[in-house]
């Protein structure tokens, strides 16, 4: 990885900023860290898995609230069943429809 080297570049306080406003890893509600990945031109962007996600229904932010994170919406096999930066209209719109056709095809998993 090429971060662990750029970082080492910079003097302690540079990396605290690097950290503060392009974090590696985001904390999620549940206490899980997942990465967050950039590409030039589009926003930040995450994958979760569904049962991650519980409880967030709000956007997810980093650089101090100023770039709003992309989530992709992992199902339990890991596949992502739905792409979006807005949560809480995922919650409410697709997440019914999605719910019912997850449960069947994964039945020993938390389905709130």
């Amino acid at each position: 990885p090429v971060l662990p080297v750029v970082k080492s570049w910079l003097p302690a306080q540079q990396q605290a900023w690097v950290e503060e406003y392009a974090p590696e890893r985001l904390l999620l509600p549940c206490g899980r860290r997942v990465k967050v990945r950039y590409a030039e031109g589009k926003p930040p962007m995450i994958a979760a898995p569904i049962q991650d996600l519980y409880g967030v229904d709000g956007p997810l932010r980093i650089a101090k609230g100023r770039a709003t994170v992309v989530v992709e919406v992992l199902a339990p096999n890991h596949r992502a069943v739905q792409v979006t930066s807005d949560l809480a209209s995922f919650w409410r719109e697709q997440y019914p429809k999605l719910k019912q056709e997850l449960q069947r095809k994964y039945p020993k998993h938390e389905w709130r």
